[in-house]
């Protein structure tokens, strides 16, 4: 009788949980997804759920208190269609695409006609990366797993900073320090350098930048700090990176790109990192060429906000860094003033032409009462425009013929004062 038993025993160890497993009948489930703009990922699994971090990268993790497990991984096609095998039950699905707002759906397998649509996410450096915390089924029965779905990524933190550090990756890169206070990056000697993303850690250091597989040199640069480079293979490990002030203290005030942006040589650069706008420069006056009169130039304003523990004095206003380029925390940030005003002092007095105002993307609404003053002594003011209190995203000003040394904004009402940059067009 013993015998026997064993031999049961034996059987269900070595046949019989593959039997159970195959014994549920595998369905298909198929769907659609609207909106993808290069193929989104599909994440089925059981006990998991999409944790949406502040920095960019999301996490599938497991529901707390149970072991959470990912069947299976694939991608949408051209068309954003997408249909699977699995064995009939209940799942967790999770549409995710770089740069959209994620869906997560309970789905019952098998299934037909599942549609989800995607759409931009806001603020747009949300949802760059998506890393894997839940295991992945290996029992038997369960379909072959695909390729993962998620997109490689530099990553790491940046201890010591400040104010946040600006992160640049590119190929065939270098960062010149200057004796003058001014870093350039340029492009190897017989080589065309190009910037694949331009990125800045978030309020603990933390860092993380989608690329494709690849060699790359990453700089890591602060005002007021020593700057550090890496060259760095992807995938590879997180980096740690440490930063010191700078000795004498006036190195490193501001930096220049003196290479292209451009996602060309392998560089793949994240939907939160789009290029730069390209700036149209007015026409040529008769008495020089046109130029950012404003652009690192002195400016202050009625108070500064730390609450979010960067730097966002009156100078982040003029730094040459335009949204959607700029971390959305990087701007000039006043507190709740009555008035609220930024200031920025041309140096002498100049021709103008045109001034352009970049909102912040959130809380855009608190602008909607700005007005732009002009003066030639900074006591006397012209105010040459009043917004009409509709919520605006960039404002390009004709203010040709009129001159001035100082610019002034200011709202008419009690508020937080926050724009991404200022600039002022002109002659000097």
């Amino acid at each position: 009788m013993k015998t026997v038993y064993r031999m049961v025993v034996l059987f269900l160890l070595v046949c019989g949980l593959g039997w159970l497993d195959q014994g549920l009948a595998q369905a298909a489930f198929s769907g659609k997804v609207e909106g993808t703009k290069t193929g989104a990922a599909i994440i089925i699994g059981k006990n998991i759920w999409l944790e949406v971090g502040n920095t960019g990268l999301d996490t599938v993790k497991s529901n707390s208190g149970v072991r959470g497990q990912i069947w299976l991984k694939t991608r949408t096609d051209g068309e954003g269609n997408f249909s699977v095998t699995l064995p009939a039950g209940t799942y967790e699905l999770i549409v995710w695409e770089r740069g959209m707002t994620p869906q997560s759906d309970t789905i019952n397998v098998p299934g037909a006609g599942y549609v989800a649509g995607l759409t931009r996410a806001n603020p747009s450096f949300y949802h760059s990366s998506l890393s894997f915390a839940a295991e992945e089924r290996k029992a038997a029965g369960a379909p072959p797993t695909p390729p993962p779905a998620v997109q490689l990524a530099i990553e790491g933190t940046v201890t010591g900073p400040k104010n946040g550090v600006t992160i640049i990756v590119g190929k065939n890169i270098w960062l010149e320090v200057g004796n003058t206070g001014e870093d350039k990056i340029r492009s190897n000697t017989g080589s065309r350098g190009v910037i694949v993303a331009r990125v800045r850690t978030n309020q603990t250091g933390q860092f993380s930048i989608p690329v494709r597989a690849g060699t790359y040199e990453v700089i890591f640069w602060e005002r007021g700090s020593t700057p550090q480079s890496e060259t760095v293979t992807v995938p590879g490990p997180a980096l740690n990176v440490g930063l010191t002030r700078a000795n004498p203290s006036f190195y490193h005030a501001n930096l220049a790109l003196a290479v292209e942006g451009s996602p060309a040589s392998g560089g793949n650069p994240p939907a939160a990192n789009p290029e730069p706008e390209k700036r149209t420069e007015p026409p040529q006056s008769p008495t020089g060429k046109v130029t950012n009169l404003a652009l690192r130039k002195a400016a202050t304003q009625s108070s500064i906000y730390y609450g979010t523990g960067i730097d966002q004095s009156a100078a982040c206003g003029v730094d040459g860094v335009i949204a959607p380029d700029k971390d959305p925390h990087n701007m000039f940030h006043t507190r709740l003033d009555s008035p609220a005003w930024w200031q920025v002092d041309l140096g002498q007095v100049s021709q103008l032409a045109r001034i352009k105002l970049h909102n912040r993307q959130n809380c855009a609404d608190r602008a909607k009462t700005i007005q732009v003053m002009l003066s030639t002594d900074g006591q006397r003011w012209e105010t040459v425009y009043s917004h009409n209190g509709t919520v605006w995203d960039v404002l390009n000003l004709n203010v040709s013929g009129k001159t001035a040394r100082f610019v002034k904004l200011q709202l008419r009402e009690p508020n937080y004062f926050h724009l991404f940059e200022v600039e002022v067009w002109g002659t000097p």
